[in-house]
């Protein structure tokens, strides 16, 4: 069961209309070709901030004709949290400008490359991240990029600020198990993008920007514990 909070899910059907789900601020004009971004693959980018991880191990449990807590069984258990960074796909279209009468310029198209992003969120997160790209997107195509925006070290930042719990296992009989870190809060943030773009064959410099809504949350999957 995913929790999300009505802030988060009107965020997302205002920005839904805004062109493949976040919004692209600028398009910028090179020389031979323009660039924009048509699209992502994660709208809106819901972050499980923690991952809770199980094992079997050894618990007491309820004896049924003592009711006392005195028999052993073997039982899953909270065993730790993992952290996970975030990938997000972007699409980037590349379209050859042409001359007012709409025929291809008498030079041919250049490719473009993205060498670099930095992102900063507003709110759950401070600061502005960069990293690197390097990825060329051929002239009148469309190329998903995919990048990592949320690494595992932000993660960390916001798990480790909450209070940990005791996951209790066997039959009421107060086994303690392993301490792990829970993320019970939801923080909706924007992720504002700024890429970095360059003309291959005439070395002109751009640069996109790009805002997308993120949730932060400690969304429970099938196959994790229970809080």
């Amino acid at each position: 069961m995913r929790k999300k909070s009505i802030l988060a899910y009107l965020m997302g059907v205002l920005l839904a209309g805004c062109g493949g789900g976040g919004f692209t601020e600028n398009m910028p004009v090179f020389k031979t070709v323009t660039v924009h971004i048509t699209g992502v693959n994660r709208y809106p980018m819901e972050v499980d901030v923690l991952q809770k991880t199980t094992v079997q191990a050894p618990v007491f449990s309820r004896d049924q004709n003592t009711q006392q807590c005195t028999s052993i069984t073997t039982a899953d258990v909270c065993a730790g949290t993992n952290f996970v960074g975030e990938n997000l796909g972007l699409t980037f279209k590349s379209e050859a400008i042409k001359d007012a009468a709409g025929n291809p310029l008498p030079v041919l198209p250049s490719p473009v490359v993205v060498e670099r992003y930095r992102v900063r969120f507003t709110g759950c997160i401070s600061g502005v991240y960069e990293f690197p790209v390097g990825q060329a997107i051929s002239p009148d195509s469309e190329t998903q990029i995919t990048i990592q925006p949320i690494t595992i070290d932000m993660k960390r930042l916001l798990g480790l600020t909450q209070v940990p719990y005791t996951y209790i296992g066997g039959d009421g009989c107060g086994t303690p198990g392993f301490i792990v870190w829970a993320y019970p809060s939801i923080c909706n943030a924007l992720a504002n993008f700024e890429f970095d773009l360059v003309e291959l064959t005439t070395g002109k410099r751009a640069t996109i920007k790009y805002s997308l809504p993120v949730i932060f949350s400690d969304y429970t999957q099938p196959d994790e514990c229970p809080r």
